[in-house]
């Protein structure tokens, strides 16, 4: 039986037993009421057939804050960051990896020169050759695009040599691409100051014929990032140090809190308002969250206690 037109027009909350709720009702802190109708807890719509009925809310009517967002100071934008992912995030992802890193043997241990740490992100040692590996590998540890990454993956075939390269990464948005770290002797200048490895094109052309994305990384671009690889260091040591903390999960709730507040703070400014945390265990925690990307800094300017701080987390 069809229900009258002034039932359709003038109740439209009497359909297929939805009744009519609140305006703040099952509405959260910084959300917008989708639709002042619900479907009631008794009735039961037909799924299936000619019968079925799906009602619609008032196109007339706007969406409306609640009384509790009316009232509240903190900006919206601020609300509900407690609840974020970043309380419980950690920098190892412990799905595995398409490829394993090739070991130093014992003559290339005593040849090389050999760079090695514990990498949080990968839950093991990681070994490299030179400098300019180095501070890649702490490029990849550190940056918080950056899910896992594996160094030494596999070789390539350039032309008539094989080339081995340096790491192979993987990121937030699922991408995959090899890293090949180019030394300044295998390196030209090209117009406009920048360097790039004397056979790029055929190592592009190689990497297209085995259906791989190669990335150059020369030398010379890092020993530009000095700075920034020394505050990475940093960061290694302090990431590392805050594993091993029984409050590391207090500390990122307070910390989360305190951010709720404020959009930005220096490092002793969150040491003074989060008392009586230690300071060596609220620096290890920070730095922890500057490299899972849910606080940030500028790299440039070092990493003090004078360091200004924001919070960069998904709102």
């Amino acid at each position: 039986m069809t229900p009258p037109p002034y039932l359709l027009a003038g109740n439209p909350g009497r359909l297929a037993g939805c009744c009519p709720v609140s305006a703040a009702a099952d509405t959260r802190p910084g959300e917008l009421q989708a639709s002042p109708y619900r479907p009631a807890p008794h009735a039961r719509r037909p799924r299936y057939g000619k019968n079925r009925v799906t009602p619609t809310s008032p196109t007339w009517q706007t969406p409306q804050r609640s009384l509790m967002q009316r009232r509240c100071h903190v900006p919206l934008s601020y609300q509900d960051r407690t609840q974020t992912p970043a309380l419980t995030a950690h920098l190892h992802d412990r799905r595995p990896r398409p490829v394993a890193p090739r070991r130093f043997g014992r003559r290339e241990f005593e040849k090389l020169d050999v760079y090695g740490f514990f990498s949080v992100k990968e839950q093991r040692s990681v070994e490299v050759a030179g400098l300019a590996a180095f501070g890649t590998a702490l490029k990849l540890e550190c940056h918080p695009e950056t899910l896992a990454y594996v160094e030494r993956p596999r070789h390539l075939q350039v032309a008539e040599r094989t080339v081995e390269l340096d790491f192979w990464t993987l990121t937030r948005t699922g991408r995959e691409e090899f890293i090949l770290v180019v030394p300044d002797a295998a390196c030209r200048t090209i117009p406009g100051g920048a360097r790039t490895a004397l056979d790029a094109e055929l190592i592009a052309n190689a990497a297209w014929n085995a259906g791989i994305n190669v990335r150059l990384v020369t030398e010379f671009d890092i020993r530009v990032d000095g700075q920034r690889t020394i505050v990475r260091n940093r960061l290694l040591v302090f990431s590392q140090l805050a594993q091993s903390l029984d409050n590391n999960l207090a500390i990122r709730s307070r910390l989360s809190a305190y951010f709720a507040q404020i959009e930005r703070a220096r490092i002793d400014q969150v040491e003074e308002a989060l008392r009586p945390i230690p300071a060596p265990d609220l620096h290890a925690v920070i730095c922890e969250l500057a490299c899972l990307g849910v606080l940030g800094f500028d790299l440039a300017h070092g990493l003090t206690r004078h360091t200004l701080i924001e919070w960069r987390a998904a709102r």
